[in-house]
């Protein structure tokens, strides 16, 4: 809901520029609205370590709301960055631990039965290495 005499510069609206780009302009706001959204989430919890298990159904939303949009090169850029992102965030056990340990999502976030069986074993391997570790520096000590 932008009016024209108060959200946008004075320079914008004597040279026409709204009138002529205001179809690219919404296209634009619509696509960001979501990552605004998330912004918010994360801008207001107050315990950081909350924000590492909301990572990825975090990425996982974006990319299902941008898949949904008319395809454009904004929206093709936005979900090959988040694709990227997404993989680098599945390859640390610790973002996969987080989000499952979270009440809110559980495997709530992976796509089928398989990746659900996937998932538990590779939190079980990595909590059974990393107690293991634990142990064996209690045993140096």
């Amino acid at each position: 809901n932008i009016t024209y005499d108060t959200d946008m510069p004075k320079w914008w609206s004597e040279q026409g520029q709204i009138k002529t780009n205001l179809p690219v302009l919404t296209e634009v706001l619509s696509i960001l609205e979501p990552f605004k959204e998330i912004f918010e989430l994360v801008k207001s919890n107050e315990k950081p370590k909350l924000l590492v298990s909301v990572a990825i159904p975090s990425i996982l939303s974006l990319i299902k709301l941008l898949e949904q949009k008319p395809s454009s090169s904004l929206t093709e850029a936005l979900l090959a960055q988040l694709r990227l992102y997404l993989a680098k965030l599945n390859s640390v056990p610790y973002y996969r631990a987080a989000t499952f340990l979270d009440p809110r999502f559980k495997l709530m976030w992976c796509k089928d039965k398989e990746e659900e069986t996937k998932v538990l074993s590779e939190l079980k391997s990595f909590c059974l290495d990393k107690l293991n570790d634990n142990q064996e520096t209690r045993r140096r000590l």
